[in-house]
């Protein structure tokens, strides 16, 4: 806390004086996005910390996949290819979506639950892979 203060003597003609008060808060805030998952399993998105200017929330969104046309599909290294969904709850997720919303005014801390499907008809073996990309930003509150 910075404080600064004036100087009164026995010869000022006004006897008061006012003190600013400052306090900086810098915005804060941490996500933790898990580095991997299995399909058939979960993975939370959480924020944590939160600590934003007034009328801020944090936003995470799923913004592509490793696949060239931003598909849910992983392949293996000889190519064979299996498709997935992402649901929030019983919402299925698409590319562009939002999954998490932190609003400052009304918590500091929150987090989601997304289910990654397992693949139907599964033809051929492999270890398959892909990713999906998730972004953060802050923006003004709706």
């Amino acid at each position: 806390i910075t404080v600064f203060a004036t100087q009164i003597n026995q010869d000022s003609n006004l006897q008061t004086g006012d003190t600013t008060i400052t306090y900086t808060v810098a915005p804060s805030y941490t996500v933790t996005i898990p580095a991997t998952v299995s399909l058939g399993e979960t993975a939370t998105i959480s924020a944590e910390g939160v600590i934003l200017n007034k009328g801020e929330q944090v936003i995470v969104r799923l913004t592509g996949t490793s696949d060239e046309s931003n598909a849910f599909k992983i392949t293996t290294a000889q190519g064979a290819e299996l498709t997935y969904t992402v649901k929030n709850g019983e919402n299925t997720v698409a590319v562009g979506d939002t999954v998490l919303v932190v609003n400052a005014d009304a918590a500091t801390d929150s987090s989601t639950t997304l289910s990654f499907s397992t693949p139907e008809n599964v033809q051929f073996a492999g270890t398959y892979s892909g990713t999906v990309t998730f972004e953060v930003s802050v923006e003004a509150a709706n």
